[in-house]
């Protein structure tokens, strides 16, 4: 053990990161390289919420996903690898982290411009013990790339190397599968994405060839590895074929650089070394002595985050992601789910870093938030709708506001959908870019005012701590919803405290989501609870009663237009004589079309249903939901790129819609488009906070669209992705046979496919897939089988009653063929009549 191991030796440390997606993640190689000099613990990003504060360090190596960890795990150190690929996102998460170390220099050296004073570089490296030369593996090709084809400069590389030399290998392995491609090669080719220094840089020289790379010098590779010494650059298409011509002819000279380069990486770069850097610099930025890890204090107050939904799933992915993308202090997020059906809990546990509360049933507004509140650890809490999005800056401009006045209370935004001062009329934005410019142009025309009023809406409040200790809960006598947000200002400012609203803080509001699927009688509801909010406060002076809440009057005209349901709050549009009468006549007209337009749906009546939900759209400009159904219409009834174009329109709208991605991406398959469905399909997989089934279910879709572009090993990685989410999944076992069976490996194909037809319910054709396999590998009889067991099954392709013809011909088994064949006659097996004159003829 070497003195820094002994130094770090017992040192816990929770490593995480998501490894789900792709086998190949770098903190699978930081945890084995931690496992030898302290004792991490490998955490997923759904698991954060649930850590203790009892690790000496968290450590967060980047995987591409979308999530923050919640400001309590202290102290935290982040690696981040791609800020060459989602630079916006990557600094907004490295705010959060007491230091972070970025794999690429020039991402570290925006990360400081950009005011992140401790970010340093910290580049990528190999894994010795994977990475490494096979002995027993001679290099019989010419050249070989291991990793993902993608078009522009890599593919133009590529193509021309393959051009040029015919003994070659370009295609995706991992692992010790990795280091055999790389192991068989004389010259390993390296074209980095967007002048990144990769991990096939050190993967590759590790495995002991000479690595030939673009010249990625002015990132910092020089200062790694010198050309001519110890890997080989080049500028162009060009030079790297003139290069490659020559290396191949000078074979000890080419030798010579890769046992250099070999030495030096698996001395200076491996993952071990880098977390030693990592557990060195921690260390000192802690205790200034290197031997304990203390977290700077923090001045910034914390915020829990509450979202409350009952079903409504595509809404709360939308909310969920925009929370996740635009808030930039430090928050915690709690996702209430209210006995939810639609797959809503599934989600809300598959959001990295969240905490979720399951209530068993729809408890309502207050109870179902109270469950929240009581949970919440922050200095502030915020009780947000389902159905809304929020903006770049709006939790800073609501603390801005607290900042104004201790004795503040509860403070609420504006938005373009609610009742009373709060409502903004007419918004201008048409999506979402627009929609967040509008908002920053209320920043900076309102900064910090706050204007105190009666009450705010529930549909976004945010309550100071210290008002919760003195008041309380919210009351539940409310039931579902309706007038509790207005007992709580009410009660608020009984408590001596104001309440207010920002008007630079602006927040989108859909309005009556969950409401419109309740079946809720809101004129009923409106009028209960505001017998119960009368009679509660019966007994409080006029002068207090006065402005305690809106009126009834204002809230009974509003409830025709924004009514909410359960799990919402109070929440209502201006009265009909305001600016905003005219948008919302046409809202409700919109509305109006959305139900129709469904109607017609179920009906089958396609083109009607289309035609009714374009007009809704036109009608609810600002709202994704009839879009999305307008998409479903085309690709069902077959305009795929019509489909594809108003997906695209949709994501315009909501970036964060996870739905509307995934069938933007169908879309394009079904379009022909498949280079870009793959795209779509993989985006999906590694940036949407998707359930493992969802996971998987994408990543079968990404595998099978790989074969389609004639890429069988990629697909059958990916399918072993999928595999590793949902095992007894028959379709992906069934893809992975048809991967391996391209690639020629029919044993495994067989396997493959004998796992699919073990799982409950099999499709036919799996039997028929695994037939084709067996009767490769010589296994005639079980063949024959496995073709009677697809035609018994209901299989009637006409391919396959031809080979199960010719297969009982061969192997004499006329008679218990013609059997099965008459047997599919009365199953619509109209194919199977001249094959079974052939049999008749052979006996």
């Amino acid at each position: 053990m070497t003195p820094t191991e002994k130094r770090f030796a017992g040192l816990r440390v929770a490593v995480i990161f998501d490894n789900q997606a792709r086998p190949d993640t770098t903190g699978g190689y930081c945890l084995r390289a931690l496992q030898k000099i302290c004792e991490p613990t490998h955490v997923l990003p759904q698991q954060v919420h649930t850590l203790d504060d009892s690790f000496d360090l968290y450590l967060n190596v980047d995987d591409s996903l979308r999530y923050l960890l919640p400001w309590r795990l202290r102290p935290a150190a982040f690696w981040v690898i791609d800020t060459h690929l989602q630079y916006a996102w990557d600094r907004h998460k490295a705010r959060t982290f007491d230091r972070v170390f970025a794999a690429q220099r020039n991402g570290a050296a925006a990360l400081r411009q950009d005011g992140i004073r401790d970010a340093s570089w910290l580049p990528l490296a190999c894994d010795p013990e994977v990475h490494r030369r096979n002995p027993g593996i001679e290099p019989t090709l010419d050249v070989v790339f291991v990793g993902n084809i993608f078009p522009g400069p890599r593919q133009e590389l590529l193509e021309a190397m393959a051009k040029a030399f015919p003994s070659h290998f370009v295609g995706r392995a991992f692992f010790e599968e990795m280091s055999d491609r790389f192991s068989a090669g004389r010259i390993l080719l390296n074209r980095s994405i967007r002048d990144d220094v990769n991990m096939r840089v050190f993967e590759a020289t590790a495995c002991g060839r000479m690595l030939l790379t673009n010249d990625l010098s002015a990132n910092g590779q020089a200062e790694l590895l010198r050309d001519g010494e110890e890997i080989v650059t080049y500028r162009s298409v060009d030079e790297a074929l003139e290069k490659a011509h020559y290396y191949l002819q000078a074979d000890a000279e080419r030798e010579e650089i890769a046992a250099r380069g070999a030495e030096v990486v698996r001395k200076r770069h491996t993952y071990q070394v880098r977390m030693e850097e990592i557990l060195e610099q921690m260390g000192k930025a802690g205790a200034g002595e290197g031997d304990a890890f203390l977290a700077r204090p923090h001045d910034e107050p914390l915020t829990s985050i509450l979202v409350l939904a009952w079903n409504q799933e595509k809404y709360n992915r939308m909310c969920v992601e925009s929370i996740r993308r635009y808030t930039r202090k430090p928050y915690e997020l709690i996702l209430i789910d209210n006995g939810s059906t639609d797959g809503t809990l599934a989600f809300f546990q598959s959001v990295p870093g969240a905490r979720v509360i399951a209530n068993p049933k729809n408890l309502g507004f207050a109870a179902g938030f109270n469950a929240g509140i009581e949970a919440a650890s922050g200095d502030y809490v915020v009780l947000l709708n389902n159905d809304t999005v929020v903006t770049e800056g709006w939790l800073e401009t609501l603390l801005g506001g607290f900042a104004t006045d201790p004795t503040l209370g509860i403070l609420g935004p504006t938005s373009n959908c609610i009742s009373g001062p709060q409502l903004v009329a007419e918004v201008p934005y048409k999506d979402e870019p627009g929609m967040q410019d509008f908002a920053r142009r209320r920043q900076a025309l309102f900064g910090n005012r706050v204007d105190v009023v009666p009450r705010v809406t529930g549909f976004c409040m945010m309550l100071r701590r210290s008002l919760i200790e003195r008041i309380g809960l919210l009351d539940t006598r409310f039931g579902i919803g309706n007038f509790e947000d207005d007992d709580y200002c009410l009660r608020s400012r009984l408590a001596g405290f104001k309440v207010g609203i920002c008007p630079a803080a602006f927040i989108h509001h859909y309005g009556s989501v969950s409401f419109r699927a309740s079946g809720e009688d809101y004129q009923a509801l409106l009028q209960k609870n505001q017998e119960i909010f009368r009679r509660k406060w019966a007994d409080l002076e006029p002068e207090q009663a006065a402005d305690a809440a809106t009126p009834a009057g204002q809230r009974a005209a509003a409830a025709a237009t924004t009514p909410t349901g359960p799990g919402q709050a109070a929440t209502t549009t201006a009265a009909a004589a305001s600016p905003a009468a005219t948008t919302a006549a046409r809202a409700a007209r919109g509305r109006q079309r959305f139900q129709e337009a469904e109607k017609l749906r179920q009906a089958g009546q396609l083109e009607e249903a289309g035609q009714a939900f374009l007009e809704a759209a036109q009608c609810l400009p600002n709202d994704p939901l009839p879009r999305e159904k307008l998409g479903a219409v085309l690709l069902a009834g077959g305009a795929a790129a019509e489909a594809a174009e108003v997906y695209a329109q949709v994501l315009k709208m909501a970036p964060a819609s996870a739905d509307a991605a995934i069938q933007h991406a169908i879309a394009l398959a079904h379009a022909g488009r498949q280079r870009e469905a793959l795209n779509g399909f993989e985006r999906c997989a590694l940036q949407f906070p998707l359930a493992p089934s969802e996971r998987a279910l994408v990543l079968g879709w990404a595998a099978n669209t790989r074969l389609q572009l004639e890429d069988p090993m990629g697909a059958a990685q990916v399918f072993r992705a999928a595999l590793q989410l949902a095992p007894k999944e028959a379709e992906l076992h069934d893809g992975l046979g048809r991967a391996l069976a391209a690639l020629d490996d029919m044993a495994a194909a067989a396997d493959a496919f004998r796992q699919a037809t073990l799982l409950p319910k099999p499709d036919p054709r799996f039997f028929a897939n695994l037939a084709a396999a067996l009767w490769s590998l010589g296994e005639t009889e079980p063949a024959f089988l496995a073709l009677q067991e697809a035609l018994e099954r209901g299989c009637t392709d006409p391919d396959t009653l031809e080979d199960f013809t010719a297969a009982a011909i061969e192997l004499g088994h006329t008679e218990s063929a013609l059997a099965t064949l008459r047997s599919l006659k009365g199953q619509g097996g109209h194919a199977a009549e001249p094959l079974i004159e052939a049999l008749t003829r052979v006996e």
